[in-house]
């Protein structure tokens, strides 16, 4: 299914720099795959745009309302699982500097 994922074509015309920008910024504020689609691969940008969509955005608020309702029931016991938010920023960071690494490999040609 997946099989095409990091092998489609890139735009010869892309310029690195950008794509590589569009990646890091459009991943910080969540929305991952911005510098695939601008280069020219758009299942993979898709593909990491929409998971990082339903993951960050809606794992965080299923998250954050399953964790305030633990709270409630514990009389604030529960609040100590908020600190699992603490790892969210590291994980993100982290699929950002593999997905930048990836696509900078890609445009240079290199195989993944």
């Amino acid at each position: 299914m997946f099989d095409n994922l990091m092998k489609g074509d890139l735009n010869p015309n892309t310029d690195p720099a950008i794509a590589i920008i569009l990646e890091i910024v459009g991943g910080l504020v969540g929305l991952f795959g911005l510098g695939w689609i601008y280069a020219g691969d758009r299942d993979t940008g898709l593909v990491f745009l929409l998971g990082g969509l339903l993951v960050l955005w809606g794992g965080g608020t299923v998250m954050g309302v399953g964790l305030f309702a633990l709270s409630v029931v514990t009389l604030g016991i529960g609040s100590f699982l908020y600190l699992c938010y603490c790892f969210v920023p590291l994980i993100v960071i982290g699929f950002i500097a593999y997905s930048a690494m990836n696509l900078n490999n890609r445009l240079q040609g290199k195989s993944i």
